[in-house]
């Protein structure tokens, strides 16, 4: 569990851990069905525009003190990326790390969630944030450590020997 109020409890149900970076599922549960929206679901909120009380925040911060979050919009970087497509460039490296959605959904009163992390995280804790206002929960952390993931990643192997033709 990485957070609960009298309305809701947030968890953290799965982390996945891949060369390059690692998947963690986030389940949230209500006594109340939540509006989807509120729940991250739905358009991003506008860059610079305070952000709503009633939507739930998810982040990570690496031992080095660099942080995001699933709400980060990426728009800049990901337009320079489409842009170099386009161009037949070879697209940038983004800065890291990032926190992308990767799907998830639910109703009523059960909503999940699953993120991409990347990079891999440097050795030391990693502070997985949870935040939402609205329904009674403050900023809160739960620590995973980055040096489990980063070993966990060393054991990772290819599926197959070569490339599909």
């Amino acid at each position: 569990m990485i957070a609960r109020s009298e309305r809701a409890v947030v968890a953290l149900t799965d982390c996945v851990v891949f060369s390059n970076g690692f998947d963690v599922a986030i389940t949230v549960l209500t006594r109340e069905s939540m509006d989807p929206r509120m729940l991250g679901f739905g358009r991003p909120p506008q860059l610079g525009q305070p952000l709503p009380d009633d939507v739930l925040r998810i982040g990570i911060q690496y031992a080095d003190g660099r942080k995001t979050t699933s709400l980060h919009a990426h728009a800049a970087g990901r337009r320079e990326y489409m842009l170099a497509l386009a161009e037949g460039r070879t697209p940038p490296e983004p800065e890291g790390p990032l926190m992308q959605p990767r799907g998830g959904g639910g109703g009523g009163t059960r909503w999940d969630h699953r993120f991409w992390v990347w990079p891999l995280p440097p050795p030391g804790p990693v502070k997985l944030a949870c935040q939402w206002p609205s329904e009674g929960i403050a900023l809160t952390f739960h620590e995973l450590s980055g040096d489990q993931i980063r070993s966990a990643a060393a054991g990772v192997s290819d599926l197959w020997d070569d490339p599909p033709s």
